[in-house]
């Protein structure tokens, strides 16, 4: 008989060999460059955001150090008001429509670690300047290059995030800004006290240098490190289009003005609206401390202390909010969202702003000026997560500048339109004259961009529903 053989004989048995841990997994792989993917824009978002803290630290100390400026440097308040506004405004203006075409046609991270290297020195050397050209001179070269932060830090976002998930990091981008001004009290005042009782007596470097010059100096030498951390950005991707049968991926200075041209009607309503919000806004920042003490008595460090405390949670409440609200619509559909929310909120914050003046009590001042800081809060991210929405991402820069142009034009002048208005009409009230001035131009500029915005939100309605996924 043939013995039949069993086949597990003739061979050796198997043995499982365990998988080694250190070998890669693809999926591992595959999910770790998704999460880094998916963090890419973050890390954008947060180095673009840390400098708009340190120029926040810087605009916001200045008006602290004037008094000591002065007396150590022998200028007057006309030289003192010309660094703070008219001079180094012009320069900004100036730049503010070259920088946007840089943006749009060079590696938007080479030109904003390059600004924030010119931005430092000029920071930095506005702590060692002995008289008034050179202070104006490190303040202005500070000014050139805090005229690419804007263009550059908006294009850069508007690229890296799609358009139904802008309106968070728009608005962490603009809520830095809004610590940084607070930090500017904080960090510039307790810099000051200690500079005054002698602490830095005697330490290296630094202490030799009056308290007002380690006040400038510090957020320059903060910045530095920045530069170095943008260089670790990867560039967000610009959207390839085609305009008449060609390939185009960086917008020239003739394309923007013939998009604008062709879109005029859906853009003039955004520049209207720009011009007038900031012609009531700068008037109000000049004056509100003035109106308030002659009128309420509430004395001017009080009113300063009470507000940030109120303001800065208040700001950030109203840009997390209102972050979360553009999304939420966004995901939804609602190509339209941002700017949505953007009128309903400016409609508000228009109400608390006048109530200010017409309420009786600090206590509802307050209360007032909270409030309107809620709404204020996403006001501006809403606004430029529309402007993303309605604006090609090779001409982002150059839209962003000229929207920055129609805010900066009237900041010259808005102070002095109140202040005239109240001496010229109101003058038989004397010290309060300032009040009905400041009521004149903020109640009748309110009605006036509020009309402009509710335009320019039925035209983007209109874009919306042709364009549901945005400009290209």
């Amino acid at each position: 008989m043939t013995r039949e053989t069993d086949v597990t004989e003739s061979f050796p048995p198997v043995v499982e060999r365990p998988i080694s841990r250190h070998r890669s997994h693809p999926a591992i792989i595959s999910s770790a460059r998704r999460l880094l993917e998916r963090l890419t824009p973050y890390w954008t978002l947060t180095v673009v955001s840390l400098f708009s803290i340190t120029a926040a630290i810087d605009a916001g100390q200045m008006p602290l150090l004037v008094n000591q400026i002065r007396h150590d440097l022998r200028v007057s308040d006309i030289q003192m008001s010309f660094i703070l506004g008219f001079g180094t405004t012009i320069i900004t203006n100036l730049l503010l429509m070259p920088a946007g075409w840089l943006a749009d046609r060079f590696s938007r991270k080479i030109i904003f670690a390059l600004s924030a290297v010119a931005w430092s020195i000029g920071a930095t050397t506005s702590g060692f300047v002995n008289g008034f050209w050179t202070l104006f001179g490190a303040r202005a070269g500070l000014s050139g290059a805090e005229a690419t932060l804007y263009p550059t830090a908006h294009s850069m976002l508007r690229d890296a995030f799609p358009p139904k998930e802008r309106g968070m990091p728009f608005s962490i981008f603009w809520a830095a800004q809004a610590i940084g001004s607070s930090i500017s009290l904080v960090f510039g005042g307790m810099l000051l006290t200690w500079g005054n009782a002698g602490v830095f007596h005697g330490w290296p470097i630094i202490g030799g240098f009056k308290s007002w010059q380690i006040v400038l100096a510090v957020p320059g030498l903060c910045t530095l490190p920045l530069a170095v951390l943008m260089m670790t950005v990867k560039e967000p991707a610009r959207i390839i289009d085609h305009v008449d049968g060609e390939v185009v991926e960086k917008g020239s200075v003739r394309e923007f003005v013939s998009h604008v041209h062709k879109q005029w009607p859906l853009f003039w309503p955004s520049f209207a609206y720009s011009f007038f919000w900031a012609l009531q806004a700068y008037g109000v920042i000049a004056w509100q401390p003035t109106a308030l003490a002659r009128g309420w008595g509430i004395p001017t460090d009080e009113l300063g202390k009470i507000t940030g405390m109120i303001g800065v949670p208040a700001t950030l409440a109203g840009l997390l909010v209102g972050g979360w609200l553009v999304d939420h619509l966004g995901k939804r559909g609602v190509g339209d969202g941002a700017i949505k929310v953007c009128l309903v909120f400016s409609v508000m914050w228009g109400i608390f702003q006048i109530a200010v003046y017409y309420v009786g009590t600090p206590m509802l001042v307050y209360t007032c000026i909270g409030i309107a800081m809620f709404f204020n809060g996403t006001i501006n991210a809403s606004y430029y997560v529309a402007v993303s929405f309605v604006t090609p991402g090779r001409l982002m820069g150059q839209m962003i500048s000229l929207q920055f142009l129609c805010l900066n034009v009237p900041y010259a002048f808005s102070p002095v339109l109140m202040a005239y208005i109240a001496q010229t009409y109101f003058s038989r009230m004397g010290n309060l004259s300032i009040i009905p001035g400041l009521k004149v131009v903020l109640i009748s500029c309110t009605i006036i961009y509020l009309l402009f915005l509710a335009l320019w939100a039925y035209r983007v309605g209109k874009f919306a529903k042709t364009h549901p996924d945005g400009a290209v």
